[in-house]
């Protein structure tokens, strides 16, 4: 679980982590102990070993240090900045994980290598919200688990990088506006990203495009076979996909066929007329989504806060973005998280914006507009309304092969006359049948459907989906939730069920 606790606050060798005190090496303003530095080697002496900061600034003045935690000590946090502007190498070597919970900037010519699960497993790079790595210069070097990345600093630069090599290995050496680039009429980056692009939690904000041509819009055009994208924010965007041929928009990336995204945030406006889906995130799905945040507001056919159309798995993953339709020829679909699930997995994931559907024929669900594919331990809290066809509070309509298990809905759900309303599915096609809905609920109070027959509109009494009152759902986890996935706290959530992993305020 990332580690929310920010800053250089002396005494960080007792650092709590997933709510815990954990064994590990830690970067800090405090006293070094149980940590000894011979030969520009430092490694720890004990479970719990501490680094002054200031002594590491002084070691890297003068030669590289490799910083190296052991089956004990397992992972490294920097808890500390650090920064240094001698030519000297930083080498952070996990036996498992690096947690960066304060700055690290290579101020001058040095270079930085970062590596995990040197004899451990399961361990990764993670970053504090406010924390990030930056070079001042484009010629410093950085190698990541043995692969070394071309550090870039505007969006011009990684268009003509990966022009040149789609499949190499980019990242961000320090935040950039976008604003001096002025308004884009055509995506940005055009060529099909197979490499990895790690923004080192640096950002990129204010990037503005208006397509009217093409078939994609989004900073990104194409995620195809192992492209990676991770540890990036795109902020304050305003991405507008329109003309007859517009087919996908997406804030980050417009289609993304393969790869993976992961710990990536975004914020802003995105708008798109095609009818292959816009999201906040991605337009058009395939790739697996991890940890990432949209706060978007976006207007489609197929639209979500997060995502248009998805056909993966997502996980960890929110969005609070308002999503609302746009005239269209076909029937929209619109949902807080994703528009349409198509056969894939959504786990562990929520939305809280509002969903609203013009006049057209719609389909509208606090989550998903519809869903084909599976949900488990998920839920949506913000209102839906759907002027004609189908609102759920948390999908719209739910197809013959989707399954939904352990998760709720909160948000008001209304529609117009003859609008097929369901406190959770607006329409099932699974009729709850086998085993499709397991402990599954609605707030009967707050959603203003209150008659318990009606957890989905179609058909009344459907197996699997139960309605209980706002006190209910606050006063202790419902039947089937697990507590090691699922807690509840009168401070968070406003009270209802939230998720550990992947807990609402950030």
């Amino acid at each position: 679980m990332r580690n929310l606790l920010a800053g250089a606050v002396a005494g960080f060798s007792a650092l709590c982590l997933a709510g815990g005190a954990s064994a590990q090496l830690t970067v800090s303003s405090g006293s070094t102990s149980g940590v000894s530095c011979t030969a520009g080697v430092c490694a720890p002496a004990a479970a719990k070993a501490a680094l002054n900061v200031t002594q590491l600034r002084n070691l890297l003045a003068r030669s590289d240090v490799h910083l190296k935690s052991d089956a004990l000590s397992q992972d490294i946090v920097i808890a500390a900045p650090v920064f240094w502007t001698s030519g000297h190498r930083l080498t952070l070597d996990g036996y498992r994980s690096i947690t960066i919970d304060s700055p690290i900037q290579v101020a001058g010519n040095g270079a930085l290598t970062m590596t995990t699960n040197d004899g451990g497993r399961g361990g990764r790079i993670t970053y504090d919200p406010k924390a990030s790595v930056t070079f001042l210069s484009l010629s410093d070097s950085l190698i990541m688990n043995g692969k070394s990345f071309t550090p870039i600093n505007s969006i011009a630069s990684l268009a003509s990088a990966i022009a040149a090599d789609p499949s190499g290995s980019f990242s961000l050496a320090s935040s950039y506006d976008a604003k001096q680039d002025g308004t884009y009429d055509a995506t940005p980056i055009p060529t099909e990203f197979t490499g990895t692009f790690d923004g080192l939690n640096n950002t990129i904000s204010h990037f503005k495009l208006k397509a009217t041509t093409g078939t994609n819009a989004g900073l990104f055009a194409d995620l195809g076979d192992d492209g990676v994208i991770r540890n990036f924010k795109l902020l304050q965007i305003n991405v507008k996909g329109s003309g007859r041929d517009m087919a996908r928009v997406g804030g980050l990336v417009a289609t993304a066929d393969e790869g993976s995204i992961s710990n990536v945030s975004v914020s802003g406006k995105v708008s798109g007329t095609g009818r292959y889906g816009t999201g906040g995130l991605v337009g058009s799905n395939f790739a697996a989504v991890d940890q990432a945040h949209s706060t978007v507001k976006v207007a489609g056919v197929i639209a979500g806060s997060l995502i248009g159309d998805n056909f993966t798995l997502v996980t960890d993953s929110s969005a609070s973005g308002a999503v609302k339709t746009v005239p269209a020829t076909s029937t929209p679909l619109i949902g807080g998280l994703a528009g349409n699930n198509d056969g894939g997995t959504i786990q562990r994931c929520f939305a809280t914006g509002a969903v609203s559907a013009g006049s057209k024929i719609s389909n509208a669900g606090g989550l998903l507009g519809e869903n084909s594919g599976a949900i488990a331990d998920s839920y949506a809290t913000g209102a839906v309304n759907a002027r004609k066809q189908i609102a759920g509070g948390l999908v719209g309509s739910n197809d013959l092969t989707a399954t939904i298990d352990r998760s709720y809905s909160s948000g008001s759900v209304t529609g117009a006359k003859n609008t097929i309303i369901g406190g959770f599915i607006g329409s099932d096609g699974t009729k709850g049948l086998n085993g499709a809905l397991t402990f599954d609920y609605w707030d009967t109070t707050t959603s203003g459907i209150t008659d318990p027959s009606q957890g989905a509109g179609e058909p009344k009494n459907d197996p699997g989906i139960t309605g209980l009152s706002d006190q209910a759902l606050k006063s202790g986890l419902p039947s089937g939730f697990d507590k090691a996935v699922w807690a509840q706290s009168s401070k968070i959530n406003g009270g209802l069920p939230y998720l550990i992993a992947n807990p609402p305020s950030r």
